[in-house]
């Protein structure tokens, strides 16, 4: 099975005719598979399939360009490890083949069977390279009667050129741009009952979606009725609500009051959602459960931090200068980065292929961190305490990038 779809995605080619256009996602264009179901967050849209009474499944997920660090087959081997091997404990290494595009992009693909609980079928990992970006697509299935779906798919895609040089300066530019000129708000206070940030941890199980089971999710409520469903990958400080709102449509939606106390999430061509708060203060969206997240304006940090799950194993300290995934924090407004950017949030987008680890001075607001390295350059990303803990309270666990990073002990 595993050669039988290399094959096929190795004969497809990456362009088509306009006519066959019908969404586009970052510099991605394609043919929706009709009937599939739309699942979208922060950095990556789906499409799901699902026959439970067969107990086959098929999910195309497409992610969000990235500035190309290396080669093709450095980028795939990257891509890999994050949103396949790792996630689905594929310990096989994957069945690879290279092809091109006729527009000179490099196309690694690669495919491994995997079993993960309940989940087994075969992965298969598209990485495209070109044009100082890379697209990653990601199938997951158990059935080859989806090959054909899969064939519509990749024949139907189109990817946008797009200059780097261009792309990271208008991203730079949000970055520092202040907030008074680009609409945003600043730390949201509840005065509806539901404004503001709010953090879940994903629990949702089924076939078609399983990598997002206990990641970490947001939702965005403005007074206005506006909802942006996730929070931006650099949060609120300098946040560009306008352009968000036309590049970024499919994150955007609109929340009523029912008359009973309770919301609705209005999404054009999606039945609507409830939303209800129960007598503990969480939000509840279709049985998931939200916290609502605590302003952080000018806090302050003391300790390390680090994404592992056990944050005081001792192999973390043996890693390669600038490759650890660890920050250190200090009430002085001081840090030192000992490689988050090249670990644990090496597909943050900020508009930058800056990655080097470094020190410099920090500053937090409006769900945001700042780092100002000592050699000029910045990195920005979302900040939030975790769920709905004060971090000037508690700081066990915090969110930087929308990954969550726990306190080591010394």
């Amino acid at each position: 099975m595993i050669k039988k779809y290399l094959l096929i995605l190795i004969g497809l080619g990456l362009t088509i005719s306009a006519f066959a256009q019908t969404e586009t996602f970052d510099i991605a264009t394609y043919t929706i598979p009709q009937g599939w179901e739309k699942s979208t967050r922060e950095g990556v849209v789906s499409y799901i399939a699902t026959d439970n009474a067969k107990g086959i499944y098929c999910t195309i997920s497409i992610y969000a360009s990235q500035a190309s660090k290396g080669t093709a087959r450095e980028e795939f081997d990257r891509n890999w490890s994050v949103l396949a091997a790792t996630p689905l404990h594929i310990k096989d290494l994957p069945q690879t083949d290279k092809v091109s595009d006729d527009e000179g992009r490099e196309v690694i693909l690669g495919a491994a069977g995997f079993v993960n609980g309940n989940l087994s079928g075969t992965a298969m990992l598209s990485t495209i390279v070109g044009f100082g970006l890379t697209t990653n697509i990601l199938t997951l299935s158990n059935d080859a009667g989806y090959q054909s779906t899969i064939e519509t798919f990749f024949n139907g895609l189109t990817l946008k050129k797009v200059p780097p040089a261009v792309a990271h300066a208008v991203a730079a530019t949000t970055v520092i741009q202040s907030t008074s000129k680009v609409n945003s708000p600043p730390c949201f206070n509840t005065k509806n009952g539901i404004e503001g940030v709010w953090m879940g941890i994903y629990m949702k199980a089924f076939y078609g979606d399983p990598l997002t089971l206990g990641h970490t999710i947001w939702k965005t409520f403005y007074s206005n009725g506006q909802v942006y469903e996730a929070i931006p990958d650099m949060g609120f400080a300098g946040f560009n609500k306008p352009e968000s709102e036309s590049a970024e449509a499919q994150f955007w939606s609109r929340y009523i009051n029912n008359g009973a106390g309770n919301w609705i999430i209005k999404r054009p061509g999606v039945i609507d959602i409830d939303v209800k708060l129960n007598e503990r203060g969480n939000m509840i969206i279709s049985s998931q459960y939200y916290q609502h997240c605590k302003p952080v304006d000018g806090l302050r940090l003391n300790g390390s931090w680090t994404s592992w799950e056990e944050p005081d194993n001792p192999d973390l300290d043996k890693g390669a200068l600038g490759q650890k995934a660890l920050i250190r924090f200090s009430a002085n407004g001081q840090f030192t980065d000992e490689g988050i950017f090249n670990t644990a949030l090496q597909y943050h987008r900020d508009g930058t292929s800056v990655t080097t680890a470094g020190s410099g001075t920090y500053e937090i607001r409006n769900y945001s961190v700042i780092l100002r390295y000592s050699d000029g350059h910045l990195k920005q990303a979302a900040f939030t305490g975790f769920l709905s803990l004060d971090p000037a309270l508690d700081d066990k666990t915090i969110c930087i990038g929308r990954v969550t990073f726990k306190k080591r002990s010394r």
